[in-house]
């Protein structure tokens, strides 16, 4: 491979020995594009306490429409748009090589909605899963 790319700084440094990757690849830290969706004044509660503070709020959350958003926070369009215009940069600047992306699980669902092209015909990905590997490309 030729380049690493995580969602927040210094995620690498939890997920491995990142002095004895600097010695074989070239590190791209920090591109916040690829962060978590933001979830505004809700960020940080438990889903208990979502639902006990912010009842209409995790009602809207639970009818997955890619417009709604919990208050201040993003819309999944929004989020879809912010992490396929980053995933897009990254395959334009990086033709030709390959590349890791460390990123989080709702970041992932976004790309994998785009490459397996279904948008708005499932719930939300993920299954719980702490960490995964997936393998695609972006042309």
């Amino acid at each position: 491979m030729d380049a690493v790319q995580d969602g927040k700084t210094g995620l690498l440094f939890e997920a491995g020995n990142v002095f004895e990757l600097q010695e074989r690849l070239r590190l791209l830290l920090g591109d916040a594009a690829l962060r978590e969706q933001s979830f505004g004044c809700v960020e940080g509660l438990t889903v208990d306490e979502i639902k006990q503070r912010y009842p209409e709020a995790w009602a809207g959350w639970l009818r997955f429409d890619e417009n709604y958003r919990m208050p201040e926070g993003e819309t999944t369009r929004q989020f879809h748009a912010r992490v396929m215009d980053a995933m897009n940069r990254l395959a334009a600047t990086h033709r030709g090589e390959t590349i890791v992306v460390v990123t989080h699980g709702g970041a992932l669902d976004m790309v994998y909605r785009t490459v397996g092209n279904d948008w708005v015909h499932r719930t939300r990905y993920g299954n719980g899963e702490q960490a995964r590997v997936t393998v695609f490309g972006l042309h």
